[in-house]
């Protein structure tokens, strides 16, 4: 099957969930670029891919200057000596996991006097494998979020645990929509306004939208199995 016809495939699997769940709110579409061609991306995005998400900073670097006007989320850890790169590359940060990243980050805005959006990870699968903050202290970086100058809060990332599991699995996503609730109150009409939920891959994006989320990522179910 092609990008398009895989895309489309994702996208009547979602509708059928929202209508089965009696859904309306529309669920975003990131398509995760990792190891993927330039004309990959491309295709996505021309068959219907809201934004495209990297995992690399130096993949990033070769591809996303040829697609200047794609929403472009850097989806993986960012390491601080990489933040440099991050500005002219990404629209979003969607892997925000320290209160240190946070406020390098915002000092780099500050510098090039521009903003970024951010998306805060949780470790919502409680895993020491996965970046993010504890769901227990995400209130201490939206906290020091709120004293930033220059970045914008407007979502909160997750990555549901690997199992077959479903019933955990509904469970963990229904504890990151509940988060995810509760952050929406704390817009500030300055630099919190968290709108988006970004939780569920390939292989659990189904059930992650029956439990809230509004954007997921999606790689392998568009792309086909990946390589290194």
């Amino acid at each position: 099957m092609s990008i398009r016809d895989n895309i489309l495939r994702v996208r009547e699997a979602v509708e059928t969930v929202k209508a089965k769940k009696g859904i309306v709110r529309k669920v975003a579409l990131c398509a995760a670029t990792k190891t993927r061609s330039l004309e990959e991306v491309k295709e996505a995005l021309r068959a219907g891919a809201d934004m495209v998400g990297e995992n690399r900073i130096q993949e990033a670097r070769e591809k996303f200057p040829f697609v200047p006007d794609a929403q472009r989320h850097f989806i993986g850890h960012l390491q601080k000596n990489k933040i440099k790169y991050t500005f002219d590359l990404f629209s979003c940060i969607q892997s925000v996991d320290s209160i240190e990243l946070l406020r390098a980050l915002d000092l780099a805005a500050v510098k090039r006097d521009r903003d970024m959006d951010l998306f805060i990870e949780i470790n919502i699968a409680g895993e020491e494998s996965k970046y993010g903050f504890p769901p227990g202290r995400a209130e201490e970086i939206m906290g020091a979020a709120a004293e930033c100058e220059r970045v914008r809060v407007t979502g909160l990332m997750a990555m549901l645990p690997l199992t077959d599991d479903d019933s955990l699995l509904h469970r963990k996503a229904a504890e990151a929509y509940r988060l995810y609730e509760r952050f929406r109150s704390w817009d500030n009409g300055k630099n919190i306004a968290v709108e988006w939920l970004s939780m569920g891959m390939s292989q659990d994006y189904l059930i992650a939208v029956e439990e809230g989320s509004n954007l997921i990522r999606i790689g392998t179910a568009l792309f086909g199995e990946r390589g290194v």
